[in-house]
């Protein structure tokens, strides 16, 4: 499927709150799929990271789509509550999947205009393909052409990009794949309930723009910048054991914290939220076989930009990305440089294993490195990953590689007539310009320039 017309390269340094519709399969077979609803717990999980400033709403739909919770305004203090109760209530009775159904309660769940101030996105969970059953088959294919040329174009047009996730083999990923590209959202498959927090956790700060960082070598690095910080563990059993040491040697765990944390425990993740975490190293201490984990930073005053260079990416050249540290304690915001800082970056698109690229200290400050010749258009992402003695920090920004604008064509005999054309994939122009003019590898009088064509 060709990229949007009008997919940009939205500049996700900046973290912004997101206004978020989870869209849950409430199908009868997501009973034998998901037996013990693993799935409620990763978008309970969703839920509770979302902060004072975001939004998040409930549908469920099988045979037709039912608005359980709206998209209620930021600051409400049941909102939260209600997304809970509402998500533990699911019963997955219904006969059919009407994607459709589920797609066009995501455009009804969210006012218009948009809201620049939040990120929106539509989060679809689904064990399944587009099934309307028995008596209905041959509105299907009706049904798949609605979806692709009617409703993701809306997606588009209203700024909404469409996540989702398939549960388990039998789901139709070409489809829902197809459908998060047209959309500018992702599609993700997730076979087991590690995989399935790591995608929800991911969403949100890939939604949100927030920083991050890793939790896998046993002990994680919290510097003073830090003022609001959540850890997510996802267990390898319910009742794995999870504790942190920190700094003064303390151990912390479900039911004992200290000053300025919450500690929330579930069968399938711990959720641990700081307030003015103590600066230091802390220790992770788990009975499990799992260490995963992922630190979500909620607020500081330190963080990493990731520049691309250029909003509209084409294939055919190499993209430089540039990466630093801000301090936004100082005034003006100014580079944060420490000795034995380094920056890597992983450049990956969809579906195929990332590229690590060191990225070389620059005598600005920064940290700067090439890519090699983006040959395939389409969907990437960018993780930059910043280390230092005291602190840990990563941000993801996706962009969009498009196919090249500007399609020429020359003759290679004369008389000469160049041929422009635009693919469709490019950016709206105001005014346009094209200056060429032919030349020979043996110059001569009859050297004429192009007339300079002008399009608005």
């Amino acid at each position: 499927m060709p990229l949007p017309a009008r997919a940009q390269n939205q500049d996700k340094n900046t973290e912004k709150p997101v206004q978020a519709l989870i869209v849950f399969d409430v199908s009868g077979s997501m009973r034998q799929s998901d037996p013990n609803r693993l799935s409620v717990a990763a978008a309970q999980l969703f839920g509770n990271l979302s902060g004072p400033s975001d939004t998040v709403g409930l549908a469920a739909f099988s045979d037709r789509a039912d608005l359980l919770i709206p998209i209620a305004p930021a600051q409400d203090a049941g909102a939260k509550d209600a997304l809970q109760s509402s998500l533990k209530k699911l019963v997955f009775n219904g006969q059919t999947t009407d994607l459709a159904a589920a797609l066009d309660s995501g455009l009804a769940a969210f006012a218009e205009p948009a809201d620049s101030s939040h990120r929106r996105l539509v989060l679809l969970l689904t064990d399944g393909a587009l099934d309307l059953g028995k008596g209905r088959e041959e509105q299907e294919a009706a049904a798949r052409k609605r979806i692709l040329d009617s409703l993701l174009p809306e997606y588009l047009r209203r700024d909404i990009a469409l996540y989702t996730i398939a549960f388990t083999s039998s789901a139709d990923q070409s489809l829902l794949k197809e459908m998060t590209q047209a959309s500018a959202g992702e599609s993700r498959f997730a076979g087991d309930a590690q995989t399935l927090h790591k995608a929800f956790s991911q969403i949100f700060i890939g939604a949100r723009g927030a920083q991050s960082f890793p939790l896998e070598k046993g002990n994680l690095q919290i510097d003073a910048s830090i003022k609001e910080l959540s850890l997510v563990f996802a267990k390898s059993a319910p009742d794995e054991r999870i504790a942190l040491l920190t700094p003064q040697q303390r151990t912390v765990k479900a039911g004992d914290t200290a000053e300025g944390m919450t500690w929330q425990s579930t069968p399938a993740y711990d959720l641990v939220r700081m307030h003015e975490p103590e600066p230091g190293t802390w220790q992770i201490d788990r009975s499990g076989e799992v260490q995963g984990g992922v630190g979500i930073i909620g607020e500081s005053t330190l963080n990493l930009q990731i520049e691309l260079g250029t909003v509209f990416i084409e294939t055919g050249a190499p993209l430089t990305i540039r990466s630093f540290l801000q301090d936004e304690s100082q005034t003006p915001a100014s580079m944060h440089q420490e000795e034995g800082q380094t920056l890597t970056a992983e450049v990956s698109a969809a579906e195929e294993a990332a590229v690590s690229l060191p990225l070389v200290a620059q005598a600005d400050g920064s940290f700067s490195a090439s890519t090699a010749v983006l040959n395939a258009s389409g969907k990437y992402s960018v993780t930059v990953t910043a280390t230092t003695p005291t602190l840990q920090r990563q941000r993801t920004r996706t962009f969009i590689v498009h196919p090249e604008c500007f399609l020429g064509s020359v003759p290679q005999t004369a008389p000469a007539k160049v041929q422009v054309t635009l693919h469709s994939s490019c950016p709206s122009f105001k005014s346009l310009s094209i200056e060429a003019e032919y030349t020979a590898a043996e110059k001569s009088q009859n050297n004429v320039p192009l007339q300079r064509v002008q399009s608005t």
